[in-house]
């Protein structure tokens, strides 16, 4: 236990921001197969959150619709007023909130610029009074983060941001102010940059373009579409690929379910 703690201790730190939960998933059995410790893998939301620190939590989506819904019948919502008892309104509310947090609007500056945006404010304001203190919106996460932005090193590490193609206007502060605490890389992959990146220190990785071979088969039936996608996995099984790295999709894999559970148990896969 004493030798664990101990590699534990001296393990170098570092924090690999990624996006979406099976990407996560992915990651960490990536990390743990390369045995690679004191790495930590999360959302951009969940660095910032680690490093301010104490109880800082954000708000979540069940949190947030019960607030609303406590909170909306005695709001005023102006010109929204007639509306706001109908269904759907809580996840509309809601939705419109996180929309409007993640992309770093003030919404008591604007308030005075539209009836709509006072409306809003005031939901916001009544929102955020319901709210346990510690549960805050990006905006607050961000200015508790950069209070201990001096923390950076310690608490994350060197950053790397993998598979994003655009991070939300809210955290773009927070990922500059660290990139002058640690180093911070943003590994695009064949995947565009955005153009706010440039001069803000980030370090950009680039992979050239993947041009995967393309093979077509005619099939009649769901059935016989699932009898071949078992045949391609099988023929790719029986020529050394590893199962991890292939997979089977469709847009809609309702119709395919039966066929492919019936086929599994005869594939013996």
């Amino acid at each position: 236990m004493l030798g664990r703690r101990a590699a534990m201790t001296i393990a170098h730190r570092s924090t690999l921001v990624v996006h979406g939960r099976l990407a996560m998933r992915e990651s960490r059995l990536a990390a743990g197969r390369g045995g690679r410790h004191g790495l930590q893998i999360m959302s951009f939301e969940q660095a910032a959150v680690r490093l301010a620190g104490g109880f800082v939590c954000p708000i979540d989506e069940e949190s947030l619709r019960a607030a609303i819904q406590a909170v909306l019948p005695a709001t005023p919502m102006g010109e929204l007023e007639g509306i706001k008892a109908l269904p759907g309104m809580i996840g509309a509310a809601a939705d419109t909130l996180h929309k409007v947090w993640r992309a770093g609007v003030d919404l008591a500056a604007c308030a005075g610029v539209h009836p709509r945006l006072a409306a809003i404010a005031r939901l916001e304001s009544a929102v955020l009074d319901q709210l346990p203190p510690g549960m805050m919106r990006p905006h607050d996460i961000v200015a508790a983060a950069t209070a201990r932005i001096a923390h950076a090193p310690a608490v994350l590490g060197p950053m790397e941001i993998v598979g994003l193609t655009e991070l939300s206007p809210c955290w773009r502060p927070l990922l500059q102010d660290l990139t002058a605490h640690i180093p911070v890389q943003w590994t695009a992959g064949p995947r565009s940059v955005p153009a706010w990146l440039d001069g803000i220190g980030v370090t950009v990785a680039h992979a050239p373009a993947q041009t995967p071979g393309i093979r077509a088969v005619s099939a009649a039936t769901a059935y016989h579409e699932a009898i071949e996608a078992m045949r391609w996995a099988r023929s790719l099984l029986a020529n050394g690929v590893s199962p991890s790295d292939i997979a089977i999709a469709t847009a809609s894999p309702a119709d395919y379910d039966d066929h492919f559970l019936a086929l599994r148990a005869d594939a013996n896969i």
